[in-house]
């Protein structure tokens, strides 16, 4: 009887994580992730563009993401979004790419693709 209960809850719960995945992308894309279209890049540190990224303290990817863009050189900003929950953003690691002016012109939630820093990089934008 109790081999029954353990099998009926491990289903139940890889049941709920396959829902929880699924959900999360669509066509290569996050589903219901609000994504900013513009940040203040001057508040930031960011005045002549680079990258941004948002991370929670107990997320377990965020750190890789962190130690990529560092390695890429480029200008960057890392925000705490337990700290700063304005920008909207819940799902982390959120990358983007923005401007001087603080547009935002790519994002990737998750890991990094291998190009997603060099000039043709591909991102999604939530639009």
């Amino acid at each position: 009887m109790i081999q029954i209960v353990v099998a009926a809850l491990i289903v139940a719960v890889a049941a709920a994580v396959a829902f929880v995945l699924n959900r999360r992308e669509r066509h290569g894309r996050p589903v219901g992730t609000a994504v900013p279209t513009h940040v203040d890049a001057a508040r930031l540190g960011l005045s002549r563009g680079g990258v941004l990224v948002f991370i929670d303290p107990t997320c377990t990817s965020c750190a890789a993401v962190v130690d990529t863009v560092k390695a890429s050189g480029l200008p960057h900003a890392v925000v705490d979004i337990t700290d700063n929950p304005e920008h909207g953003v819940r799902d982390v690691p959120m990358t983007l790419l923005i401007t001087g002016d603080g547009e935002v012109t790519k994002a990737w939630l998750g890991g990094l693709p291998a190009d997603a820093l060099e000039s043709g990089g591909e991102g999604w934008i939530d639009g």
